[in-house]
């Protein structure tokens, strides 16, 4: 078994150095999601985990009045620079599964999780900034040349990932997010936005999670080049190279995340009616 890059510049290969210090997307889009999801702390948002995904076409969905999220206590935060303690705390609270303590320990855990926000809502690939995330199994592919696939068992290595999603307290982490704004809005201006607005990046990387289609229909075919494969269905490989990094987690799993943002759109007061509907390739 061989492991394969999604690729994720359109241009043809990338040299083995920059390959190798790739982490593979599909764990950095864990990351990025747990973190969206308000695993790395701060944003929270609520619904039903797991909800059944429908056709895109499908008819819109019910629309609930979002709900409120209590009110934050007032805590005092230390600077950007020397906020890594009092998260790592504060985030350490929100789940207790036992998986959920190794990705917290990282530094620079604001701004990496502002970065990997904006990666995702720009639909880049953010696996630089989360390379904690790197699964422990080798990405396989079957079938032999002119027709290969997914091993559907690679998307089993994201199974503890998302089983550390779902198990994140939304409405503790909306209230951290509340709590912790005024270090993540730091953060984004140093990226080149002092005017904020962070919290529409945030809305625009659950968007482009939800708008990634979960496949249901099995073998995924593709193709297989020097450094990454390609999505035979070119209405696939059309996605943003994050969204074909999420696919690699399997429609199992993609499925948990998603529910789990929802519930963040709704913890944080998004109305439902403005996220996209979920979709599956069948």
């Amino acid at each position: 078994m061989a492991d394969y890059n999604f690729n994720d510049s359109g241009t043809g290969a990338r040299s083995r150095e920059s390959r190798d210090r790739l982490v593979p997307i599909a764990g950095a889009i864990v990351g990025v999601i747990a973190i969206v999801v308000g695993l790395y702390w701060w944003y929270g948002r609520q619904e039903t985990p797991g909800s059944e995904p429908v056709a895109t076409e499908s008819a819109p969905q019910e629309v609930s009045p979002p709900q409120e999220v209590a009110p934050a206590r007032d805590i005092e935060l230390p600077p950007l620079d020397q906020s890594d303690t009092v998260v790592r705390l504060l985030v350490g609270a929100l789940s207790s599964h036992p998986g959920f303590a190794s990705w917290l320990m990282t530094d620079r855990l604001v701004r990496r999780f502002v970065v990997t926000v904006e990666n995702v809502a720009d639909g880049s690939n953010p696996a630089q900034h989360l390379p904690f995330m790197r699964p422990g199994q080798r990405f396989a592919i079957a079938g032999a040349a002119g027709a290969l696939r997914i091993d559907p068992r690679s998307y089993a290595r994201y199974d503890g990932a998302a089983a550390i999603v779902d198990s994140i307290d939304v409405q503790g982490a909306a209230r951290l997010y509340r709590q912790l704004e005024p270090v993540i809005t730091e953060a984004y201006g140093e990226l080149g936005h002092p005017e904020g607005g962070f919290d529409e990046a945030l809305e625009r990387a659950i968007h482009r999670l939800l708008q990634t289609p979960a496949v249901e229909r099995q073998p995924v075919a593709v193709d297989a080049r020097s450094i990454f494969f390609e999505f035979r269905d070119p209405e696939l490989e059309r996605l943003a190279p994050v969204q074909k990094q999420f696919m690699g987690m399997g429609p199992r799993n993609m499925r948990i995340v998603q529910g789990k943002l929802r519930d963040l759109a709704a913890a944080l007061g998004l109305a439902r009616e403005r996220l996209p509907p979920p979709a599956v390739v069948r």
